[in-house]
């Protein structure tokens, strides 16, 4: 089941001083304005001709509010609302006596065709929401004309007078209903077919980001509708029990239950199981008794350790570890004994477990070195060891090292750095694995940026950064900016009040208004469009284009001279109608000393490569 997430929205509210209705509505001699908080600034909007007398805010949400004859939502009214029976269900769902409303930030919506008699409204975040009343079950379908249309879900021989919701705790998706007669399964599956007219900024709101997803109910075989509930994630009857709309064989119902915080974990008087990613399992051997939980990732009994692997929903035993010793260690999938240390339910080989250390995540160290992923590095002080940022590198007292794996072990190589660097007080700036400072210099690979302050130094990029002094590129100053009006763009372009700039160079074709990055190898100025290529000495060469219709998302440069897209090819930024745009491409030269750009006609260009 492919499902796209939901992002749910969170409203913050501030609190005003002085004569206060609540958060939202302000009290101002005979006026009444809405504050609202949404905006980048907040905004204060009168709420026009209220009864002042019988005007008051609902508790349940507090963007609404209502006098005797109107409700309002913020500060519109709310047109072809009764406002006696109008009531907030939750922070999603409001309903008078004729109608059910979705809220959204922006507006209220209705909720078209849709009887608010008896009706129950399941708002879900990762899958559609459902709609029931007395006449059926629903779904959204698609939002038009300013309202929320739903269709049919019912299955065929359900009783609406006896249906129930079957919830659990902390459940993240409705899975059962029932009547009288019969439990039912609720199957999501992603859709075949998308709905193409949905307006996109309001269905977002409405749910409806989950358009691709399907619901269809089925009844559950040779279910027990009085007995059957929710356990957990698990479905129970007096007989049986259940995962989603699979019968769980060889557990027993009664004497079943959870073992410690992992779901996936269950027992009952005969046995120990794990949910697998196709079946129930049963744990060989296992100890029903003395069997627990030592974290979610390792189990034990009197015997033995098991480790359960969250990726491939298996339990294995863990081989050699002393059931009696054994403790989880803080980190992912930990843990050790009176002998040794485990990761993810191996044995790593060397390490001691009174002096394990683990530093974070994929680190660690013992008394004996420092550790990746269970390979020892070779060569690293352990007392002095630190991760550098983005794990790119690893320093200690000594220096600045790479690191990569190769044939079950950790390749180390020092890196050259600046020999000014302290390696004391040596550390990444922000989140950048491309710029360092220390107590006093700013780096850019471990190499000295000159003049850069290292109090006012910020990376704009992977290769660009600035201080109150200046732009730099890379190590260097870049002469002529004006810091106070600097701008970064993207791909290492950048502007002030007066020019553009690619890396450390001014481009003096191009100037700052109307000048736009596309992408990695187009700019815009204007509405006229520009590919630029470097050569080996960093010189850089921008190539009007002919085409003012030319295809992003397909435009590939093949070298200074010849360029395409999905519709035409180009040939110095003019179109080339002579080629074939489908086989015209850059066909490099067995021993890489050269090429040709040709297509399925002919060659127009061979280039020999020094």
């Amino acid at each position: 089941m492919n499902i796209k997430g939901h992002l749910l929205k969170i409203l913050l509210l501030f609190v005003l001083v002085g004569s206060i209705v609540n958060a939202r509505y302000l009290k101002d001699k005979n006026k009444i304005y809405f504050i609202d908080t949404m905006e980048d600034s907040e905004k204060k909007e009168v709420v026009k001709n209220i009864d002042f007398r019988t005007f008051k805010v609902f508790e349940e949400n507090d963007n609404f509010a209502k006098d005797k004859d109107n409700v309002y939502y913020k500060n519109k009214k709310l047109e072809n609302v009764d406002a006696d029976s109008f009531q907030i269900e939750n922070s999603f769902i409001a309903k008078d006596k004729d109608n059910v409303f979705y809220i959204t930030n922006n507006e209220i919506i209705k909720i078209k065709g849709f009887n608010p008699a008896k009706s129950k409204v399941i708002v879900q975040f990762y899958v559609p929401t459902i709609l029931i009343n007395k006449n059926g079950i629903y779904t959204f379908d698609k939002y038009e004309n300013g309202e929320i249309t739903i269709k049919s879900i019912k299955p065929a021989g359900i009783d609406m007078n006896t249906l129930e919701v079957v919830d659990g705790e902390n459940m993240t998706m409705l899975l059962y209903l029932k009547d009288k007669n019969n439990v039912y399964f609720i199957n999501y599956k992603e859709s075949e077919q998308k709905i193409s007219d949905i307006d996109v900024e309001n269905a977002e709101d409405a749910g409806n980001d989950n358009y691709n997803i399907d619901i269809e109910i089925k009844k559950l075989e040779s279910t027990d509708s009085d007995s059957f509930k929710i356990d957990s994630i698990y479905g129970k009857d007096k007989n049986n029990l259940y995962f989603l709309n699979k019968k769980i064989k060889g557990v027993n119902s009664k004497t079943f239950e959870i073992v410690g915080s992992n779901k996936f974990i269950i027992k009952d008087d005969k046995g120990v199981y794990y949910l697998g990613r196709e079946e129930v399992k049963k744990i060989q051997n296992a100890d029903i008794n003395s069997f627990e939980e030592v974290s979610k990732e390792y189990y034990r009994d009197k015997n033995n350790v098991y480790y359960y692997d969250n990726y491939d929903g298996d339990v294995k035993k863990v081989k050699g570890a002393d059931a009696k010793t054994f403790e989880a260690i803080e980190g992912y999938a930990l843990g050790r004994d009176k002998n040794a240390v485990y990761d993810r339910g191996k044995l790593i080989k060397g390490l001691n477990p009174v002096t394990f250390e683990d530093l974070n995540g994929d680190f660690y160290k013992d008394k004996n070195g420092v550790y990746y992923e269970g390979m020892l590095m070779k060569g690293i002080d352990s007392k002095s060891f630190e991760p550098f940022v983005n794990y790119t590198h690893v320093k200690d007292k000594n220096g600045i090292y790479s690191f990569y794996p190769k044939e079950n072990e950790i390749v180390i190589e020092k890196v050259e750095i600046s020999p000014e660097i302290d390696l004391k007080t040596l550390q990444p700036i922000e989140n950048y694995s491309q710029y360092s400072k220390d107590k006093n210099n700013v780096y850019y690979h471990f190499q000295k940026i000159e003049d850069a302050d290292t109090g006012t130094f910020e990376p704009e990029g992977y290769s660009i950064g600035k201080d109150k002094m200046g732009v730099y590129y890379e190590t260097r100053k870049v002469n002529g900016v004006d810091v106070n009006s600097f701008e970064y763009l993207k791909n290492d372009f950048f502007k002030d009040k007066n020019n553009i700039y690619y890396k450390n160079k001014k481009v003096e074709i191009f100037k700052p208004k109307n000048f736009e990055v596309i992408d990695y190898s187009l700019v815009k100025q204007n509405e006229d469009l520009y590919y630029f290529t470097e050569d080996e000495n960093n010189n850089t060469k921008f190539v009007p284009l002919e085409s003012k219709n030319v295809d992003i998302d397909t435009f590939q440069i093949l070298d200074d001279d010849y360029a395409k897209d999905k519709n035409n090819a180009y040939y110095k930024g003019k179109i080339f109608k002579e080629a074939d745009v489908k086989t015209l491409d850059k066909h490099y030269n067995k021993n890489d000393n050269g090429y040709k750009i040709k297509d399925k006609k002919k060659v127009y260009k061979i280039k020999e490569l020094d």
